[in-house]
C-alpha cells in the first residue's frame, strides 16, 4: 500500500485480500475508477518476463493484478515483489501508449 503513495503508483486504485491472495486494482482515474485494463496486462506480462512473478488479471473490468503466491512466501519475497511490481509501473510510466495498447492479453 506505501507504493500507492509514491508517483509509480498513481495506477493504484485499491489493495484489498486475505492472507495471501492479494489483488491490486489499476484505475487510469481514481476518481472516477475507470479500469486500466490494457495496462493491468501490460504490467501482468511484465512482471512474467522481467521478474519470473506469476501473477494473472482479474475482475469485471480486466483491470484487477491478483497475485497468488506459494505458502512459502516470506517477508523478502514480499519486498521483492514490491520491488519488481514498482519497476514495472515505473516502466510503464514510461512506455508509449501504442506500446502498452499492443500488448494483448496477458498470458497468465
Amino acid at each position: 500500500e506505501g507504493l500507492a503513495a509514491t508517483p509509480r503508483g498513481a495506477l493504484m486504485g485499491d489493495v484489498r485480500g486475505s492472507g495471501l491472495f492479494v489483488g491490486v486494482d489499476l484505475v487510469t482515474d481514481r476518481a472516477t475508477r475507470t479500469p486500466a485494463r490494457a495496462q493491468a496486462s501490460w504490467v501482468c506480462s511484465r512482471l512474467k518476463a522481467r521478474h519470473r512473478v506469476l501473477a494473472s488479471v482479474d475482475g469485471p473490468g480486466d483491470n484487477v493484478l491478483v497475485i497468488k503466491p506459494p505458502l512459502t512466501f516470506d517477508a523478502a519475497a514480499a519486498d521483492a515483489f514490491v520491488g519488481a511490481l514498482a519497476e514495472c509501473l515505473q516502466a510503464l510510466a514510461e512506455a508509449s501508449p501504442a506500446e502498452v495498447a499492443g500488448g494483448g492479453h496477458t498470458p497468465t
